[in-house]
């Protein structure tokens, strides 16, 4: 359609789009369109974009209204898409019948005089024109033009014999070109197309005499002679080769006899060159062959080793099937041998090898008179009791095959410790060179009840003489200041906790982490009674006080409820509870005064608020919820200490380092290990701690030669508890050397567990034994 006739006039197919409405229509006219690259689009998709000529589709179907064709800002892209031409089809008539815009679209059309029901193309070339008001009319201009033959005298003085086309267009002749060659052959081209060299065969005669047939072009110097023709070689053999070959090699074989007897394989070579290996059977024997056997291999290659199989008799006597080149004085035979061991036995071993020992299992006679069972040759040592009697005149405890043992260790008595409670033995052969009165190290397990409550898993010697119990590895059973258990060992400091916060609400327990501040429950609280109402959130402080009403209900037991109104329920008769005022039970269960519970969690130590009967953490109860909220306020500020001890842990690590290598004591080497990295251990708070306390204790113990002992299995551990420090005052109180126990009693334990931690009456700070700032 108006496309093809576009393209035929001279516009390139990148500077036409065809537009149309519908995604429908835009499928059938990419399909008519076919393999030719012209751009089409619906109108929506082309918004932004434009081209040289635009053919706008506005065909539809249906004859009520015009769809969204009446849509202003569409038919303002539509209309504006081109920049040099647009040709629109469609029904104009009802576009305006239904839109405003179209109509005066229409008016400035009518203008221009651009409204068409046909399209009159005249022909510059003939002055034709060409009507076109449906598709077949465009047949009428095939190449762009009318139907007439062009007939325009070319530069070659031939009419153009194609149809009208488009001036700008190449004219192109198809008459047969009239030009000729240098030898008046005329040129086999057409008229618009470069003659080029002359085809034509030709018939010349060459240097050599012999005629042959090339193109006109071709000059004769470049042929080369072609012809047949046979020549004698300096060899003696003749060869068939063209005329004007200058190479030429014999391509006969050589067939001379070589030194080995056999003819030359090669191509004819003309010396005495020949190949350097034959390739004919060799004749030879084969190598070390001791009869007369041929070697299956080739004349030119070495002989292999005779490889026939043939029987000989050996220097052992028993005849063997062998290869021909195998020399039998080397042979290994291998039938088994026929000789007899010493011990009358027959030999097991092959014939070849050496007679080993023998290797029959049976009763066995020794020489200390024991019968045994073993291997003949491999005589097992005596398993018997030694009867023999040491020079001590104690019976040998060893084997009877074994020899004799030089050191008794027949345990005799000995003195012992003043602490040790076994019976104390030393081996035999200690007395020996040791006097009577020799202490012995006694290696029982000591066994005593540290005051953790567990057994001491130490030996007996070590603690009598260091007056220290082994680290007790047993699970830590002690309470955190938060309540909950400890999960390290029993024998170190109790690091902080890392369990979930303890407290929790009637609308669930706190989600923080304990020692960390908890958020505060949004839910509205739920404390009430029949008399009282808290209207608060449940995390903000109560606006009511506990209801002085007796509850009165009447329980499972048949007694009336001896509980406040609201508060939980309990039977005084049931639990054996003695009269008293102002009862309560708690979370735990326990029946307390209110007196009890406020004088119980008045105490100076940090721990959450407790039940003063049971010592249980209470983490719920409205009455006491400002209570609960402080003491949990005081583990809250004994976490953040820790946590800012923990942030000095680095420069800490590396001034304990400084006085290790200060001190330059071998017994810290494994703490110096661990302080270095060369142990694959994490270095904690917790740990770094206890190598400060180790470290502080060992300086106050060795300031004082009697407590060497006790200093040296200070500076032998990594772990160290409050309850251990405390069996060392203990035992410097009891040794009545009150400045080194007053010492270390100062020594601060960075423990998290229960007991330890209080809060200075005068400044409010946590402190251990006294407040240094208040010196109390």
């Amino acid at each position: 359609g108006f496309a093809e006739l576009l393209l035929k006039m001279g516009l390139k197919p990148v500077e036409i789009t065809i537009l149309t409405a519908y995604s429908g229509q835009l499928e059938i006219i990419r399909q008519m369109l076919g393999n030719v690259i012209i751009q089409s689009d619906t109108i929506d998709n082309y918004q932004g974009q434009e081209n040289e000529v635009v053919l706008l589709s506005l065909v539809r179907s249906g004859s009520s209204g015009i769809g969204f064709l009446a849509t202003d800002n569409r038919v303002s892209v539509a209309l504006s898409r081109a920049r040099r031409g647009i040709v629109i089809l469609g029904n104009l008539d009802q576009l305006c019948q239904h839109s405003e815009m179209w109509g005066k679209v229409r008016s400035i059309l009518s203008e221009q005089n651009s409204i068409l029901s046909q399209v009159d193309m005249k022909c510059d070339t003939h002055g034709n024109v060409t009507t076109i008001r449906e598709r077949k009319d465009f047949d009428k201009s095939p190449l762009g033009g009318c139907n007439t033959i062009c007939g325009l005298i070319l530069n070659c003085s031939h009419p153009c014999s194609k149809n009208c086309h488009y001036l700008n267009q190449r004219h192109k002749c198809d008459n047969p070109c009239e030009k000729m060659c240098k030898n008046n052959h005329q040129c086999q081209k057409l008229c618009d197309e470069l003659c080029g060299l002359c085809e034509t065969p030709v018939e010349i005669t060459l240097d050599c005499g012999h005629e042959t047939s090339v193109r006109c072009h071709v000059r004769r110097e470049e042929v080369q002679c072609q012809e047949k023709t046979i020549i004698n070689l300096p060899c003696g053999h003749s060869l068939s080769t063209t005329c004007r070959q200058e190479e030429i090699v014999c391509s006969e074989p050589c067939h001379e006899m070589m030194t080995c007897g056999h003819p030359c394989d090669l191509a004819c070579h003309g010396d005495d060159h020949h190949q350097i290996k034959c390739q004919n059977l060799c004749n030879r024997n084969s190598r070390g062959c001791q009869s007369d056997h041929k070697c299956p291999g080739k004349c030119g290659d070495e002989c292999d080793p005779c490889g026939v199989i043939i029987t000989l008799t050996l220097p052992c006597s028993h005849q063997a099937d062998i290869e021909c080149s195998v020399n039998a004085e080397g042979y290994e035979c291998i039938k088994k041998c026929v000789r007899l061991l010493p011990c009358g036995h027959p030999c097991k071993a092959l014939c070849y090898e050496k007679c080993e020992t023998c290797k029959i299992w049976g009763e066995i006679q020794l020489d200390c008179g024991h019968t045994v069972t073993g291997q003949c040759g491999n005589q097992p040592p005596c398993i018997e009791k030694c009867e023999k009697t040491l020079p001590c005149g104690h019976s040998c405890k060893e084997l009877c095959g074994a020899p004799c043992a030089k050191k008794c260790e027949e345990l005799v008595t000995a003195g012992s410790l003043d602490d040790c409670s076994h019976g104390a033995f030393i081996s035999c052969f200690t007395t020996i060179t040791t006097s009577e009165d020799k202490v012995a190290n006694c290696t029982e397990k000591c066994g005593k009840t540290q005051s953790c409550g567990h057994p001491c898993q130490g030996t007996c010697y070590t603690c009598s003489s260091t007056r220290l119990h082994a680290t007790c590895n047993a699970p830590c059973k002690r309470k955190l200041v938060c309540g909950h258990i400890c999960p390290s060992i029993c024998g170190s400091f109790c690091p902080p906790c890392k369990q979930k916060c303890p407290l929790a609400c009637s609308h669930g327990h706190c989600k923080t982490k304990c020692g960390e501040e908890c958020r505060p429950c949004k839910e509205k609280c739920t404390w009430k009674c029949d008399h009282k109402k808290c209207s608060k959130k449940c995390g903000s402080k109560c606006n009511r006080s506990l209801c002085k009403d007796k509850c009165g209900k009447t329980l499972e037991c048949g007694h009336r409820c001896e509980a406040f109104c609201g508060e939980l329920c309990f039977c005084a008769p049931c639990s054996n509870t003695k009269s008293a005022p102002n009862l309560l039970r708690l979370g735990c269960d326990c029946i307390v005064s209110l007196d009890q519970v406020s004088a119980h969690n008045l105490a100076e130590g940090v721990h959450m608020f407790q039940c003063p009967a049971c010592s249980q953490t209470i983490v719920n109860n409205p009455l006491f919820k400002d209570a609960i909220a402080g003491r949990y306020q005081d583990v809250q500020r004994l976490a953040d200490n820790f946590f800012a001890h923990n942030l000095k842990l680095t420069e800490r690590k590396t001034n304990l380092a400084d006085n290790l290598e200060e001190g330059e004591n071998a017994c810290f080497a494994e703490i110096r290990k661990v302080l270095e990295g060369g142990l694959k251990t994490r270095l904690t708070n917790t740990d770094l701690s206890m190598f400060e306390a180790i470290f502080q204790i060992y300086q106050i113990l060795a300031d004082h030669t009697h407590l060497s002992a006790m200093a040296q299995a200070v500076a032998n551990t990594k772990i160290i508890s409050k309850s251990k420090i405390e069996e060392i005052v203990q035992f410097l109180k009891m040794k009545q050397n009150e400045e080194a126990s007053k010492e270390i009693e100062e020594v601060k334990i960075y423990s998290y567990e229960s007991g330890l931690w209080k809060i200075c009456k005068s400044c409010c700070d946590i402190v251990q034994n006294r407040c240094r700032k208040c010196d109390k």
